[in-house]
C-alpha cells in the first residue's frame, strides 16, 4: 500500500483533504501526517468525519478517529468546497479589476496634465 497524505486542521485534527503525492503548498492552520492505512483513499475525506489524533516526529500518522458521515453531509462539503474556490477566483478578479482602474485613473491624470502643458485644455 502507498503512502496518502491527510491535511488536517492544527486546532482540532480535522483532515481537509487526502492525497497521494506530498502536497507542496500547505495551508497555514494545517499540518500533513502520512498514512499506509488502506481506509484511507482520495475521496474518503468527504465520506467520512476524520480526525488526526496523533503523529509521531516523523509526521506518520499513529492514532485517528473515522466516522461515516451521511450523504447529505458529503454533499454540504463538496457544496463548501466547490463555493470556496469560485470565491478565490471571484477575489483574484476583484484584485485585477482594481489594479486596471488604479493605472486607468494613473494613465487619465498624466494625459490630463500633459495636455495642461501643452495649453490644449
Amino acid at each position: 500500500m502507498e503512502n496518502r497524505y491527510l491535511e488536517y486542521q492544527i486546532s482540532d485534527g480535522y483532515v481537509i483533504k487526502i492525497t497521494n503525492e506530498i502536497p507542496t503548498v500547505v495551508e497555514e492552520g494545517h499540518k500533513i501526517a502520512i498514512s499506509n492505512n488502506v481506509n484511507f483513499e482520495v475521496g474518503s475525506e468527504f465520506d467520512n468525519y476524520i480526525v488526526v489524533q496523533e503523529v509521531d516526529e516523523d509526521g506518520n500518522l499513529t492514532s485517528s478517529c473515522m466516522i461515516k458521515q451521511p450523504n447529505s453531509v458529503k454533499f454540504l462539503r463538496q457544496e463548501r468546497d466547490k463555493f470556496q474556490e469560485e470565491n478565490i477566483k471571484l477575489k483574484t478578479r476583484v484584485e485585477v479589476n482594481e489594479q486596471v482602474t488604479a493605472d486607468n485613473s494613473q494613465s487619465q491624470q498624466e494625459l490630463l496634465e500633459m495636455l495642461i502643458d501643452l495649453a490644449v485644455i
